[in-house]
């Protein structure tokens, strides 16, 4: 489900819980890529209220460092994908797949496509079997 957030040119705001907060992290930093910008907040509204507003892998790194900032209700607030026009990007990423395509195999040229864009792969192979 996550993977589908990729191609959202809103903000994305998700209420996660604490068991599974580290594991979604390393997802979205797989989708994402790890310097998307992220804001973590974690009791709102509370005298102990935390927000932090990072980078993907800084704040896992943050998380994993002290077992107490994963307890509680969190809040992950995605900035939204800036760059992102959807019709422009699909044009780009495609013109660069069929060039890659040209020479070397379908899912060679979906990795490597994949990594000029920072895309995930999967999303793109997802795309292009679509089309």
């Amino acid at each position: 489900m996550l993977e589908k957030l990729y191609l959202e040119d809103r903000t994305i705001i998700i209420y996660e819980t604490s068991n599974r907060i580290i594991k979604t992290l390393k997802i979205m930093s797989k989708i994402f890529g790890k310097n998307k910008k992220i804001t973590f907040a974690k009791e709102i509204t509370k005298i102990w209220e935390t927000i932090k507003k990072t980078k993907l892998k800084k704040l896992i790194k943050w998380l994993k460092s002290k077992k107490s900032r994963t307890k509680g209700e969190i809040i992950l607030i995605i900035d939204r994908n800036k760059k992102l026009k959807k019709k422009k990007i699909y044009k780009k990423i495609l013109k660069t797949f069929k060039i890659v395509k040209n020479f070397l195999p379908t899912s060679t040229a979906i990795k490597i496509t994949s990594k000029i864009h920072d895309l995930n792969k999967n999303i793109l192979y997802k795309y292009i079997l679509k089309k």
